[in-house]
Formats: C-alpha cells, structure tokens, sequence
C-alpha cells in the first residue's frame, strides 16, 4: 500500500507542477486587417479637437472615420503621450517615430503596460508625427488600436490617435456606452 502511494506521489507531483495557472495570454487580433482597416489604423495621428470647424464633405468623412474606428479597434483607451522618439533609420531602413503612451484609462480591449506605437516612414500616419511630433505631447487622446500579426508572428498594433474632445467622447459615448469618468466628491457633516 505505502509502495503504491509513493508511486502515485511520485507520478502525480509533476503533473500536478505542471498544472499551475497558465500566464495571461497577450494581445491577440480579433479579426484579419483589411484594407478598410489600413485605412482607419494609420500609425498616425489627427489634431481635430473640434470637428465643427471641418467644412464639406471632411466633416462626414471625420466621422465616418471615427465610426469605423471604434467599431473595428480591439482597443479605445484615453492616453496622453509620455515622448516621442525618431529614429534615423530603423532595422528595415525606414525612419521611424516611436511614442511612448501614458495610459489613463481603457475603454475597450487590453492595452500592455509599455506598449509602445510606432509609425514608420512611408506609411500613411507617419506624415502626421512629422508635422506634429511636438504637439503630440500636448493634452489627451483617444487611441484607436487593431492588434496584427506581422511576418515573424509577432503581434503589433495598428493604430490611430484622435485629440479628446466632445465630439470624440460623444461618439464613443453612443457607440461604447461609456462616457467621460466623474469623479463625485461626497462631504459627511456631522
């Protein structure tokens, strides 16, 4: 008896090592990146604060935009930019941006502490941080993030930058149902 116990002790403490809670599992892509989403997740960034301004067709085709992106993006999260980083010539030759993302709050998805976004050169975004690397790091923004897996299977997102403002958090209120966070201060009187 005490030798079958032992057998099964023996046996079974490897397995029940190996059982253990498996880590988190990281970002993942809900779905294919299609041309639609190329277009919506442009590694860059938009200055709009208040879209009221845009005349013509460049006040629909903003929030036609600003739709997609939030239908289409495994992550919204209010960010303020911490720094900007360019790089003169990255491993594939291209001139890169890196910024680093100060997350203040998530809305949707998982975003990875220290994630950084990158924008490199003759994407479509990059023209944005080039123009307006410095007033990235001024105020907040809504980023839009689609998670992709690149050719050496790693996964990295495609994203996009819009500044909070009404408009944005309006539209994220109707489409996500989430609205500005309101801190409520209560005072006890005795």
């Amino acid at each position: 008896m005490l030798f079958r116990i032992g057998i099964v002790l023996l046996f079974g403490l490897p397995v029940g090592c190996a059982s253990g809670p498996s880590p988190a599992p990281g970002p993942r892509p809900s779905s294919p990146l299609t041309q639609q989403d190329l277009a919506l997740f442009d590694d860059g960034v938009d200055f709009v604060s208040d879209p009221a301004g845009l005349s013509g067709g460049w006040l629909q085709a903003w929030k036609t935009e600003l739709d997609g992106r939030l239908a289409r993006a495994d992550v919204v999260a209010i960010v303020g930019i911490a720094s900007v980083s360019r790089s003169e010539q990255g491993q594939d030759g291209r001139r890169k941006f890196v910024l680093s993302p100060r997350t203040e709050r998530v809305v949707k998805g998982n975003w990875p502490d220290g994630a950084p976004l990158v924008s490199s050169q003759g994407g479509p975004g990059f023209a944005s941080l080039l123009r307006g690397q410095q007033r990235v790091l001024e105020g907040k923004y809504v980023l839009f993030a689609k998670w992709t897996t690149a050719e050496d299977g790693s996964v990295l997102p495609r994203w996009h930058l819009s500044r909070v403002g009404g408009a944005v958090m309006e539209l994220m209120a109707q489409r996500l149902g989430v609205g500005p966070e309101r801190t409520v201060v209560i005072r006890r009187t005795n």
